[in-house]
């Protein structure tokens, strides 16, 4: 009886447990569902701005990112909405606060009359307009969406003021650690961590103390001394730059887009098509092309082609370089006003990625002295170059700086001699054993010729009678 009722009991257990874990399993399925449909319905409201023609910061698109996720992350410090709250930057948020206080501090001792309230007042009268420069909307109640904004804008401020600022304050963390600086102003210029130019010049205007040298600077002084490290140009460059750009930088869309305007031709440039194919400079020096460093050229892409010498404006490449030059191509890929923002950075790149097939272009690069580079090795930067374009559109359709140029140099390789020419070194002159192999065959050839001249001479002396004169 007892062992009846002990197997019932374990049968209907069982049964009790079954049941348990078929309607854990079925609520479990149906929380997943109404979870997956929030999130379907979150998602929807976060990738649709109020007034697309207004956007100008944009989530990366996954296909670009997943080439290279660790170039449009920021490693130490979140500016604006799209990283804000993430654990892995949470320890510059206090840094930030400190550089705000210090500020605040500052201006109150002038008695200027500028409060913590009043900074905040002004940002939720730009909130709006705000919001719909960003390609997706945020669960940010007006609050918090002002307070970031005048919190990070005027940490970003007070980083580009106290760069100028001289002798360095003991106390000043990032620039008193010396890998921090760097990192930093890799950070800021990514396209992923910026907020609107018109609320930095907001904060940049409310925030100016009497008496202190570096708040006499313009907004665009400060910007483009900061990143010129990124890409380095002698300071009277630098300085005819400035001067161009001055009351420009109200009509750019924030700092990745200013630095970027900063790094473009001054001259207007003829367009076209966006060429298919740039030959490697290996080949192009096979079909005669000299390849020279273009000296005191205000921008980087500077290229001329003039009677077979193409001229390269010289660039340095390190570690911070590829998250610059990806993070321009994104902006240049999103932005869909083509008519401000022209896909030329785009266009360069694609260029240069042409230009190197292989580290053997790399070396060719570095002799002519167009290409310096601080990375492990030339095999190194020539994967980085190669990648840099994957799965970014060239769209032939887009008007590039370098359809005449590419034109030229095209029409220059397809003459008949230079394509023989091309022909004769890539066959004979491309390598240590086709050298070899025609160096061999040319002195075989000599020396036939030398043995058979011997031999003639031999039996000339031997069988030839000469006749005697009478």
């Amino acid at each position: 009886m007892a062992i009846v009722i002990k197997r019932v009991s374990q049968s209907w257990m069982s049964s009790f447990e079954g049941n348990v874990y078929k309607t854990m399993f079925s609520l479990h399925s149906k929380a997943s569902v109404v979870t997956s449909e929030l999130y379907k319905v979150r998602l929807m409201s976060s990738v649709a701005p109020t007034d697309p023609s207004m956007v100008s910061i944009y989530r990366v698109p996954n296909h670009i990112r997943r080439v290279e996720t660790k170039a449009y992350d920021p490693k130490i410090v979140s500016i604006g909405p799209y990283h804000h709250g993430a654990l892995q930057l949470q320890a510059m948020e206090e840094l930030k606060r400190q550089y705000l206080d210090r500020l605040l501090n500052s201006i109150h001792e002038q008695e200027e009359g500028i409060t913590m309230d009043i900074i905040l007042d002004e940002m939720k009268k730009l909130e709006g307009k705000t919001r719909a420069c960003y390609s997706e909307q945020f669960e940010l109640s007006s609050d918090d969406f002002a307070k970031m904004m005048a919190i990070d804008g005027c940490f970003v401020l007070q980083i580009f003021r106290n760069s100028v600022r001289k002798p360095v304050e003991d106390d000043d963390i990032v620039f008193r650690t010396c890998w921090m600086l760097p990192v930093l102003r890799r950070d800021l210029v990514m396209l992923e961590n910026q907020i609107p130019m018109f609320v930095l010049h907001k904060l940049f205007d409310l925030t100016r103390t009497r008496g202190v040298p570096e708040s006499t600077l313009p907004l665009t002084d400060l910007t483009l001394n900061f990143f010129n490290p990124l890409m380095p140009r002698e300071q009277g460059t630098l300085n005819r730059t400035i001067a161009s750009s001055k009351g420009l930088s109200i009509k750019h869309q924030h700092l990745l887009d200013l630095f970027r305007s900063s790094l473009l031709p001054l001259v207007p440039m003829v367009r076209g098509k966006q060429p298919l194919v740039f030959r490697s400079i290996k080949e192009l020096q096979e079909a005669g092309i000299k390849l020279q460093k273009r000296e005191n050229c205000c921008s980087t892409l500077e290229i001329s082609f003039v009677d077979g010498v193409l001229k390269v404006p010289p660039l340095l490449i390190d570690d911070y370089t590829g998250t610059l030059f990806r993070n321009i191509i994104a902006f240049e890929q999103c932005h869909s006003d083509h008519s401000y923002c022209k896909p030329d950075f785009t266009s360069y790149l694609f260029f240069i990625d042409g230009l190197v097939n292989t580290s053997e272009d790399i070396v060719l690069l570095h002799y002519a002295g167009v290409i310096q580079h601080s990375l492990g090795s030339d095999v190194e930067l020539a994967d980085l170059i190669n990648k840099m374009c994957r799965e970014v559109n060239r769209d032939s359709e887009n008007e590039s700086y370098l359809h005449l140029l590419a034109s030229d140099v095209n029409e220059y390789c397809n003459k008949n001699w230079n394509k023989w020419r091309a022909e004769l070194v890539h066959n004979y002159f491309g390598s240590p054993w086709a050298l070899i192999s025609l160096f061999s065959a040319v002195l075989f050839f000599v020396l036939a010729v030398v043995q058979t001249y011997m031999d003639y001479v031999a039996y000339r002396h031997k069988f030839v009678v000469p006749i005697e004169k009478k």
